[in-house]
């Protein structure tokens, strides 16, 4: 017989990521370093048989992210791991119902995750956030640059990280979905880079000020070697420009730079020759944990924003349905341009029900309602006149992997 429990002992985290290490291919020994978790509030959950086997587990890492020009307390669904023979159980679902549950108590907003099955979250009101690009470039390819900066590699003292984490939360204001500094503390990113050999490079203004930072790697391919950009931060466009100009530098030592942005920007327009292999990555899912909060979120940004401003949201009514959380079920409303929210176990008549893993992906910017209704995913009729409310969005970038 197995029980579920929070992940605490050093028995259930040794058998945990035993289970991790059956489950994830683990080429650089993460799953020996799951816990402590990041975070404040984070733990994990998971199904321990008699013999104090981990069955069925998964992680909840707890930061904060920006959406809605707003700060949100959220949630990160990490390390779901599930023995074979437990599989097909009901326990992951069990567990994650039990997650969701737990985060609306706690005060999350937001939760988010990586996810093996799109089809198997989507069951539980998690939406695709869209996609975002992988760019693929030689260092010769990058045009001449040169803006005078200096570079360096970052000094390891608190001091300087949290100088580099001012200018990461100042970077992740152009965005939504995008994690606030410090993720880790101070002794766990050092721990971080050291155990993973990554390196963090701090790009300096003519006055001696952090224009941008990096975060890299390099891999062992001595006969095709490559870089890889896990994070570049900038606080305008001559330190965008600048990380570029660095990147160009090595030339002649690796021939290849591996580079994610939001779908919005043009790296093109840093390479002398603009042909640059480009992927569409489509990684990401989330779902509101508190409906009617993040639903009046969005509602009051759009009546702040420059199409609210020449456009009032038409009246409108949809229900929806919350298969973990119960109190999200129910009528949501825009009247007069104010969000309402009536709780109800089931649908009126003639309301139209919207699937909530397809509102989650319409109200986080995912999917415009116009690319919805074109797939099938839901019908024009159902919400007429809300095409503006979703869309427009900060370009989605979640800025750290948990």
């Amino acid at each position: 017989m197995s029980t579920m429990s929070n992940i605490n002992s050093e028995k259930q985290i040794s058998a945990y990521q035993r289970l991790c290490r059956y489950c994830f291919t683990d080429s650089i020994g993460w799953t020996d370093h799951i816990f402590p978790l990041p975070g404040n509030g984070s733990y994990g959950l998971a199904f321990f048989d008699d013999e104090g086997n981990a069955r069925s587990g998964m992680a909840d890492i707890r930061f904060t992210t920006r959406y809605f020009g707003e700060d949100w307390s959220s949630g990160g669904i990490s390390a779901v791991a599930s023995d074979p023979a437990d599989r097909n159980s009901g326990r992951i679902r069990e567990i994650l119902n039990e997650v969701l549950r737990r985060d609306y108590r706690e005060g999350v907003g937001i939760s988010y995750l990586y996810p093996f099955s799109y089809r198997f979250y989507g069951k539980f009101g998690y939406g695709s956030l869209g996609d975002y690009k992988q760019y693929r470039f030689a260092p010769e390819d990058i045009r001449r640059i040169r803006t005078g900066f200096s570079f360096a590699p970052m000094e390891w003292k608190e001091t300087e990280f949290n100088k580099i984490c001012e200018l990461h939360n100042l970077w992740i204001q152009q965005f939504d979905a995008s994690i606030y500094w410090p993720y880790r503390s101070f002794q766990e990113e050092r721990e971080s880079a050291r155990r993973f050999n990554h390196y963090y490079y701090v790009i300096r203004d003519t006055s001696g000020e952090p224009a941008a930072w990096l975060r890299f790697s390099q891999d062992d391919d001595y006969q095709n070697p490559g870089l890889y950009v896990h994070k570049a931060v900038w606080r305008h466009a001559q330190g965008l420009a600048a990380i570029f100009e660095f990147l160009a530098r090595h030339r002649s030592q690796i021939s290849k730079i591996e580079l994610n942005l939001p779908g919005s920007f043009q790296v093109r327009h840093f390479l002398s020759e603009p042909r640059p292999e480009i992927s569409c990555v489509n990684e990401w899912m989330a779902r509101p944990v508190n409906i009617p909060k993040v639903f009046s979120a969005a509602v009051a940004q759009f009546a702040a924003s420059k199409e609210g401003e020449n456009r009032t949201l038409p009246d409108a009514g949809f229900y929806l349905t919350d298969p973990a959380i119960e109190e999200n079920s129910g009528i949501y409303r825009i009247s007069g341009g104010k969000p309402e929210f009536t709780p109800s176990a089931s649908p009126p008549e003639g309301l139209p029900e919207i699937d909530l893993s397809v509102f989650s992906s319409l109200l986080f910017g995912g999917i415009s309602l116009e690319q919805a209704v074109l797939t099938g995913l839901t019908d024009e009729s159902d919400l007429p006149g809300m095409e503006q409310f979703f869309s427009g969005r900060n370009p989605i970038f979640i800025t750290d992997r948990f």
